[in-house]
C-alpha cells in the first residue's frame, strides 16, 4: 500500500502510473476520500469533546442536586450524541471505502521503465548466446514429457478437468528433484526452508499485495474464511505478521508448496518454490 502523504504530494505520478498500465484508477475520487476522512476525524473528535464535556456538566448538577438547566444539559447531549453516532457512521463508511482503494491503487514505475502494451514493446538490453539449430524437427514439452512417459494430461483431466494432469515416474522424480535442487541452492545462501500452509487468510493476502487485484485467479473456502494460496510467497511474508523483528540482518525464508489458482481458462493446480526476505 502506497504511502497516502505520497498520493496527496504526487497526484500526477500516480495517474500517469495508472494510464502505463492502463489500470482506470480514479485519483480524484481517493484524495476527496482522504479529506472528507479527516473531516470527519476532526469532527467525530470535536463531538466527543463537546459529549464528555456536557457529561461533566450533568454530573456536576446532578452533585449540587440543581435542577434547574438539567434536562436542557440532558437534551443538549443527547443531541450531540446523535451528531456523534451520524458522524461516526460516515467515517467508517468513508474509511472503508478510502482503505479499499488505497489497495488497489498502482504502484509507480521507475523513470527508465519502458511503456508498452505487450511484449513487442520490450527492449532488449543484452543478448547471450544464440538459439541452437537443430538437424531434427524439435518437439515441445508436451510431445516429450508424454513420449517418455513423465506425465498424463487425459487422466489428469478426467480426474481434476481442465488443465489437470498426473505426474507420472520419472516426472515425479524430477519435480521433485528441481524443487529440492532450488530449496538447496537457496539454503547454501542463508535461506530458512519452510513448509507452509495452502490456506490462507484474506489478510495474508492482502499483505502479499496479491488482494484486491487477484481475487479472480483466486479460490476463497467461505465456510472455513479462508483462501488457497497461489503461491507460497503469500504465507512467507505473513510469517511475521504483526510481529516486531530485529532486521539488521536480512530475514530470508523459502517455501515449497501446493499452490491452487484459475483464471479465464480454468483451475489448475501446481507446485511452486518461492522464497523472500527483508531489506537491511
Amino acid at each position: 500500500m502506497l504511502d497516502i502523504q505520497w498520493i496527496r504530494n504526487h497526484p500526477e505520478e500516480l495517474r500517469r502510473a495508472a494510464e502505463a498500465k492502463g489500470i482506470p484508477f480514479p485519483v480524484n475520487d481517493l484524495l476527496a476520500l482522504d479529506e472528507r476522512r479527516r473531516s470527519l476525524l476532526k469532527e467525530t473528535e470535536g463531538l466527543r469533546a463537546e459529549r464528555n464535556a456536557a457529561a461533566e456538566r450533568i454530573a456536576g448538577l446532578r452533585r449540587r442536586n440543581e435542577t434547574q438547566g438539567l434536562e436542557r444539559e440532558k437534551e443538549e447531549a443527547r443531541a450531540i450524541h446523535a451528531r456523534l453516532a451520524a458522524a461516526e457512521a460516515e467515517r467508517v463508511k468513508v474509511e472503508a471505502e478510502f482503505r479499499r482503494l488505497m489497495l488497489e491503487a498502482p504502484n509507480p514505475f521507475s523513470p527508465d521503465t519502458p511503456i508498452g502494451g505487450s511484449d513487442t514493446d520490450n527492449v532488449e538490453i543484452a543478448r547471450s548466446g544464440k538459439p541452437p539449430a537443430f538437424p531434427f524437427p524439435p518437439r515441445d514439452h508436451i510431445e516429450l514429457g508424454e513420449s517418455l512417459g513423465l506425465f498424463d494430461l487425459a487422466r489428469g483431466a478426467k480426474a481434476g478437468g481442465s488443465r489437470s494432469y498426473f505426474l507420472t515416474g520419472a516426472g515425479l522424480y524430477l519435480h521433485r528433484a528441481v524443487q529440492q535442487l532450488a530449496l538447496d541452492l537457496l539454503a547454501d545462501r542463508g535461506y530458512l526452508p519452510m513448509d507452509v500452509p495452502v490456506m490462507v487468510r484474506e489478510d495474508a493476502l492482502e499483505h502479499s499485495g496479491f488482494f484486491p487485484g487477484g481475487r479472480e485467479q483466486t479460490y476463497e473456502l467461505e465456510k472455513e474464511g479462508k483462501w488457497l494460496a497461489g503461491t507460497s510467497e503469500a504465507p512467507l511474508i505473513s510469517f511475521y505478521s504483526g510481529e516486531v523483528v530485529d532486521v539488521a540482518e536480512p530475514i530470508r525464508l523459502a517455501a515449497a508448496s501446493a499452490c491452487g489458482k484459475r483464471d479465464r481458462r480454468g483451475a489448475t493446480s501446481e507446485g511452486c518454490t518461492a522464497f523472500t526476505s527483508s531489506p537491511r
